[in-house]
């Protein structure tokens, strides 16, 4: 029986390991579509449509602009997993994006699910991932900096709190994602939540928990993000504050990957204005390798919120399953430690 399975986050959760994996596994029995890490931008979709629909117009675009595709995302999607079940293979999409607002220009999270299901077959299983909260945070602040973010760990999570309203920090809980995105289910298309044990340093776990849901035999999650190659948060954190990026948690907008279904017609107007982003963080980034230390301390109002509602979420991720191994992960997952 052929099955489709959605990946839809949450980024900085082993997410571009796993859609690595996917994209290389695909002889265990299953068609990928979704984002192929690759240091060239041409490998990173194998389809200009799904590229759209994934990192543009089910993110950025206007309602308008979303039904002007609808009925194409929709009948290529019945027409893949068609073809899937005619040869006994599953269907994979993965997005980490998806199940939750990463930037305040994103759709709003109730929109994004909507029009994802409007389009996908009936029967999707959607996984999540979660990982410790605090970890995330500090994980989504290095990709913030690596997109010219300049501002110090603590002004970001005061910006975090005062915009709790509006951006990803109610994604990274998961009584409450569970609970919401639950409650939003349609067409019979059910949600599954993983767990990423922090003791557990090669994801082997995970890959586990993998296996089981979905009956495959994966070995092992690739390594492709090398820290040892990449300059240091602390470092880029230095340069962007030398160069004055005036770059916030309400206005960096992630383009690069947005635009990357251009066609040939386009690719000029893309290489100039969006690639120019990537090549300048290159060029900037180029010959330094010094360590700069950064002081990831939580005390404020942002863990003081945190841990007022840690009692709420533990109650809602408690209707959403009564596995005790899964209680107990998300233990793990609300677990500070300095």
């Amino acid at each position: 029986m052929s099955n489709i399975y959605f990946h839809i986050g949450n980024p900085k959760a082993y997410s571009t390991s796993i859609q690595k994996m996917l994209f290389d596994n695909q002889h265990l029995g299953y068609k990928y579509f979704g984002f192929s890490p690759s240091l060239e931008y041409k490998n990173w979709f194998q389809n200009e449509l799904v590229a759209r629909f994934l990192d543009r117009d089910l993110r950025f675009t206007s309602e308008i602009a979303f039904n002007k595709l609808e009925l194409d995302y929709k009948s290529f999607f019945q027409k893949e997993f068609a073809k899937c079940k005619t040869l006994g293979q599953d269907l994979w999409i993965s997005s980490e994006c998806a199940g939750l607002r990463y930037l305040i220009e994103d759709s709003d999270l109730s929109l994004k699910f909507n029009r994802i299901q409007r389009t996908m077959p009936h029967g999707t299983n959607f996984i999540i991932i979660f990982r410790n909260i605090f970890d995330s945070i500090k994980s989504i602040y290095a990709e913030y900096v690596k997109q010219r973010y300049g501002k110090s760990f603590k002004v970001f999570c005061e910006e975090l709190y005062l915009y709790r309203d509006s951006n990803f920090l109610f994604s990274l809980l998961p009584g409450h994602q569970t609970s919401y995105l639950s409650n939003l289910l349609t067409n019979n298309n059910k949600l599954k939540c993983l767990f990423i044990d922090n003791e557990d340093k090669n994801g082997s776990n995970l890959i586990n928990e993998l296996n089981k849901l979905c009956n495959y035999n994966f070995d092992e999650l690739p390594k492709f993000n090398d820290s040892k190659k990449r300059t240091s948060t602390g470092t880029r954190l230095e340069l962007n504050q030398i160069t004055r990026y005036p770059i916030d948690t309400t206005g960096m907008i992630e383009t690069h990957r947005g635009f990357s279904y251009f066609n040939d017609e386009n690719r000029e107007i893309y290489e100039d204005h969006v690639w120019s982003k990537l090549r300048q963080q290159r060029d900037s980034d180029s010959g330094v390798s010094d360590e700069k230390n950064i002081n990831f301390d939580f005390k404020g109002p942002l863990f003081e919120y945190l841990e007022e509602i840690k009692k709420e979420d533990f109650k809602l991720f408690r209707k959403f399953t009564n596995s005790d191994i899964q209680q107990s992960l998300f233990e793990k997952t609300w677990s500070f430690s300095k």
